[in-house]
This record gives C-alpha cells, structure tokens and sequence, in this order.
C-alpha cells in the first residue's frame, strides 16, 4: 500500500483567487509490518498572481523565485502524474489541499482529524509541527525543516502518519475518523470561551446554527447541535 502525502503552499486560502505556489510530496509504504516515510520532493509553481505580504510572511517564497517555474495548473498536472498511483492520499487538515486537488475517486487520510480523534489527552493542539513535539519525533532537521514549506511540512505529516500507524491505528480507522467530527467538550468561541459546552445557554447554540454553515469549523457545529438535542457521535475531545 502507497500514502502519499502531500502540502501545497500557496498566495492565499481560497481557489480561485488563490493559487498554489509550491507543491511537496512524501510517500509513506508499508515494509512486513512496519510503515516508513520516505524523501520528500517539492518544485514551485508560478502562480501569476502576485504573493500578499500577509502570505510570504508565513512561508517566504518571493514572487521573484516564482518566474519562470511552471504555472499552478501545470504543476498540479505534473504532481497528478506522478507514479505509482497511490492508494490513499494524506494531509494535515486536508480540507485545504482538497481544495486545490482532489482527483476523482481518490481517498484521503487527514492527520489532523485523525490525531484529534486518537489523542483527545493532547491540549497541546493537532497541527503537524504541534504532533510532531507531542510525540516526541527526532526527525532530521535537514528533511524537517524550515516549517511552512511544502517539502519539510510534507515530510512531517507523512512522519506522523507513520507514528500512528505504528502505534495502534490502522489505515481504515484514520481514514474513517478523517470525515467523523468529535463532540468538543470545551466551548473555545469568544462569548463563552472556557466553559464547557455542557453549560452554552441554548440560545447561543441555536444563534451558532441560525449561521451559514461555511462560517464554522464542522466540530463546532456537530457539538452545538448534539447540546441543542440534534443528537451524535460518542467520539469526544
């Protein structure tokens, strides 16, 4: 079996105002009973489209080392093309990748879904440099590093991923609790932020669910609706 994880960098949040800028890969395979990431790769993209100031910040990729490089599109098909067809693809909070690539038919594992579901002791939070500390990962800093680029924070997931699935989850579980959301136990919203979901008046619930679905993070919503009487999952963080 062959995961390929990838991370995309890119000039803002939403396609199609936003493009991708640099893709990152890093398969993860199974040897006897032990699974193992390998190198990452990574090329930029030209996304012609200038970088916001707000964007660079996070990753530093110039609109100068853009020129040049294949455009997003083309990168996107040279990435499709890449062999062997994996079986699953993987990301941290794949949502986000999804947006810029989701061939037809492909199945996915997200990390950061999974991990909430696996280790609902961690308050250290789910991101992949965040799980890669909590779990006391030593990964070559020359694979690893710097964070917020495509080819180190690729590496990082699939890093994860192979922890995990090392340690008691396999595959079709992480793929599972890739699209279940959790009952979140502590309200973090702003009016209430501390208490426990248990005590939110219910007519915050029912303002939460009066907004447009987009506006929330989908654990936000499957809890105000479990507490408003919508009824849910067990699964809790």
């Amino acid at each position: 079996m062959l995961i390929r994880v990838v991370d995309f960098e890119t000039t803002g949040l939403e396609p199609p105002a936003a493009a991708v800028c640099e893709i990152g890969w890093c398969d993860v395979t199974r040897e006897g009973f032990d699974w193992f990431a390998g190198k990452p790769s990574s090329f930029l993209c030209d996304p012609r489209r200038p970088m916001p100031a707000e964007v660079r910040a996070v990753h530093h990729i110039s609109d100068a080392e853009l020129l040049g490089q294949v455009t997003s599109e083309e990168g996107l098909a040279r990435f499709a093309g890449q062999q062997p067809t994996p079986d699953y693809y993987c990301a941290c909070n794949a949502p986000f990748e999804q947006k810029f690539f989701c061939p037809d038919g492909s199945k996915w594992l997200d990390t950061y879904r999974s991990a909430k579901h696996a280790y609902p002791e961690n308050e250290a939070g789910f991101g992949n440099q965040t799980m890669r500390y909590w779990l006391g990962l030593e990964l070559d800093p020359v694979l690893a590093d710097p964070p917020h680029r495509a080819g180190p924070d690729a590496y990082v997931t699939a890093e994860v991923l192979a922890h995990m699935l090392n340690n008691g989850f396999d595959v079709e579980q992480l793929h599972a609790w890739s699209t279940q959301p959790l009952i979140l136990k502590i309200c973090n919203l702003k009016k209430y932020k501390g208490m426990p979901w248990s005590e939110v008046p219910r007519d915050y619930l029912d303002w939460i669910l009066r907004q447009p679905p987009t506006d929330w993070d989908p654990d936000i919503l499957h809890t105000a609706r479990h507490y408003r009487g919508g009824g849910a999952q067990p699964t809790m963080l």
